[in-house]
């Protein structure tokens, strides 16, 4: 008889620490969340880097991790999800990822416009990579900007002929580079063809 209590007595507190450790593991948040969102602009970029960047033995190319940092300038960051994003929707034919991508587009012209106003840094590297960003989105999406956004001097997108301005103003400035040699060799190549 001493034994069955002591045996309920045991089961008993056996019942309350498991039905206490129940209740606070289900007052206690733990694990990894049901869904993870991730932005399209990263998976755009991740998808672009091993597309075009790693491997790619184009110097232009990679100069660009270089650049997308935490303090980059936003002109910059807006070009570069502007021609990421895309990409992606060229590849994945998404409608909606064009829309996206060309808002970006946008922005990263008022923003470029604004930093081309400052005399200070109106040809540092940033301005160069956001012209060639904004060049390539201009070659990645089809037929609207071969009519609209044509130099007709040079038979070449607009921002290339703002890449050959900048180059020009920095090598003046005795400001000439790595990325100037790399960025120029690349247009001599796409337009030599």
């Amino acid at each position: 008889m001493q034994n069955e209590y002591a045996e309920d007595k045991v089961q008993t507190r056996v019942k309350k620490v498991k039905a206490g450790r129940k209740a606070y593991s289900e007052s206690v948040a733990v694990g990894i969340p049901s869904e993870v969102n991730v932005a399209v602009e990263v998976h755009s970029w991740n998808r672009f880097y091993n597309d075009y960047v790693a491997d790619s033995g184009i110097a232009a190319f990679n100069f660009l991790p270089k650049f997308q940092t935490g303090d980059s300038p936003v002109h910059l960051c807006e070009a570069l999800q502007a021609v990421t994003v895309a990409s992606a929707a060229q590849q994945l034919q998404q409608s909606g990822l064009m829309v996206r991508a060309r808002s970006h587009y946008g922005k990263a012209i008022m923003k470029l416009n604004t930093a081309l106003d400052n005399q200070k840094s109106n040809a540092d590297d940033s301005i160069l990579i956001t012209l060639f960003l904004l060049s390539l989105f201009e070659t990645v999406v089809p037929g609207y900007f071969k009519t609209v956004m044509m130099d007709k001097t040079f038979q070449c997108h607009i921002h290339v002929r703002g890449i050959l301005t900048v180059l020009q103003l920095r090598v003046q400035r005795a400001q000439k580079s790595e990325l100037d040699e790399a960025i120029f060799a690349f247009i001599c190549h796409i337009y030599r063809s």
